[in-house]
């Protein structure tokens, strides 16, 4: 019997953060190789199993998923939307087995903050996808996966959900968000991921010439709440808000200029602007963006000739630097260690799509 695996990476922010999630603003994300995978096959009935959360499930066939408990949600709703795509398009479904297994966390089950949600949804949307022969393009899965990812949470940038579905290095403009809440009452699925989405826009990019590094600082960051906080503070300040996207914009196009150009000194400037936009930022809203030790993991980059900034929401979870060569990026991991920070050993991620015979 046939069946597909496919391979969905996980994501780190590298510029970008918190104005990301206005509408028309930028950000820069790398896929890295830790990996959702999802296989899928013919089944006698539809079945899903996912083995960490030690639990298996059947649903009729032609009928919704329903979610047996909150983990899965994501999981359902990426199957429902890509079903009811499907089903638009007059495919033919047919019973399928779908096994999920997530590396986006630690043996001892610690979150790294590589967007597993994401990352799940986009791994469901490309499975059931290839299962049912739609040959699909990188535009349809993201935005499939992206209308999951609204049903269930009704806001967000979807740039975690970019960098998992397109892979590598990227520079992601985020869509008009009241636009698709919108859309989504009004549109089916299919006259939805069919239309222009306004101000949606993906580039990918080459990796940088400089050792990319990344540390953990051991306690996960509440994203959303954090992003929630810095929100309500941003709203009411609209010449900071202002500053804060058109600095921050700056940021992520003089990086990506950076690794167009081959230019160090761009990418340099670039993300240490943007640590130092975020560290004001947080100081001014009282969000604790930069905590002490990414404040030592960054501290400890520049001790080494490289240059670091925060990963992400901040609050913890993971902090990135840049340095010249790989014995450079060994001295920095030793000295995170020393400082109570994990060297994560990152590389670049790729989507991929096997086909496997029994």
């Amino acid at each position: 019997m046939t069946k597909h695996m496919i391979k969905i990476p996980g994501k780190l922010y590298i510029a970008g953060e918190y104005a990301v999630v206005y509408p028309g603003h930028s950000a820069i994300l790398t896929a890295v190789n830790r990996y959702i995978k999802v296989t899928i096959k013919d089944n006698d009935v539809n079945s899903i199993n996912i083995p960490l959360d030690q639990y298996a499930v059947n649903w009729p066939l032609n009928k919704p998923f329903v979610a047996p408990r909150p983990a899965w949600r994501f999981v359902a709703e990426a199957l429902n939307t890509t079903q009811t795509y499907l089903q638009e398009q007059n495919v033919p479904l047919t019973p399928v087995s779908l096994n999920v297994n997530s590396q986006l966390a630690s043996v001892q089950g610690a979150k790294f903050g590589l967007g597993s949600s994401a990352a799940v949804t986009v791994a469901v949307v490309t499975a059931l996808l290839t299962q049912f022969k739609q040959a699909p393009s990188k535009t349809l899965i993201f935005k499939l996966a992206a209308i999951a990812h609204y049903k269930i949470q009704g806001n967000g940038s979807c740039g975690d959900i970019a960098a998992c579905t397109y892979g590598g290095w990227l520079s992601y403009t985020s869509f008009d968000q009241p636009w698709l809440l919108e859309q989504l009452q009004t549109a089916s699925v299919s006259e939805l991921v069919a239309k222009e989405w306004p101000l949606l826009h993906v580039l990918p990019l080459k990796a940088p010439t400089p050792y990319f590094c990344v540390g953990w600082t051991g306690s996960p960051a509440g994203t959303k709440g954090l992003v929630s906080l810095i929100q309500t503070y941003l709203a009411h300040s609209p010449q900071a808000l202002k500053h804060f996207l058109t600095t921050s914009d700056a940021c992520v196009d003089k990086f990506a200029q950076g690794i167009i150009e081959n230019n160090t000194t761009l990418l340099k400037e670039a993300l240490l602007t943007n640590r130092r936009l975020l560290k004001a930022l947080g100081k001014k809203a009282d969000v604790p963006i930069e905590t002490p030790l990414l404040t030592t993991l960054c501290d400890l980059s520049f001790q080494v000739g490289g240059f670091g900034k925060t990963s992400g929401s901040g609050g913890g979870d993971c902090g990135i630097a840049f340095v010249p060569t790989a014995e450079m990026c060994k001295k920095l991991y030793k000295r995170w260690l020393a400082a109570g920070i994990k060297p994560l050993d990152f590389k670049e991620g790729r989507v991929s799509i096997e086909v496997i015979e029994d």
